[in-house]
C-alpha cells in the first residue's frame, strides 16, 4: 500500500510542477484512495483473520 501512495505523491508532485492545474485532481484522486483503502483495508485484515 506504502509504494503506491509514494508512487502517486510522486507523480502528483511532477505533475505539481509542470502546472498546478492538476493539483485538484491529483487531491481529489488522493482522497478518493484514501477514503477507499480506509473503508477497505480493514475488511481485507478482517477477511485475513478470519482466513
Amino acid at each position: 500500500m506504502s509504494e503506491i501512495y509514494n508512487k502517486i505523491l510522486s507523480v502528483a508532485n511532477n505533475n505539481n510542477n509542470k502546472s498546478h492545474k492538476n493539483l485538484t485532481y491529483y487531491g481529489r484522486l488522493f482522497l478518493k484512495i484514501g477514503t477507499f483503502c480506509s473503508s477497505v483495508v480493514p475488511l481485507l485484515w478482517a477477511a485475513h483473520g478470519i482466513v
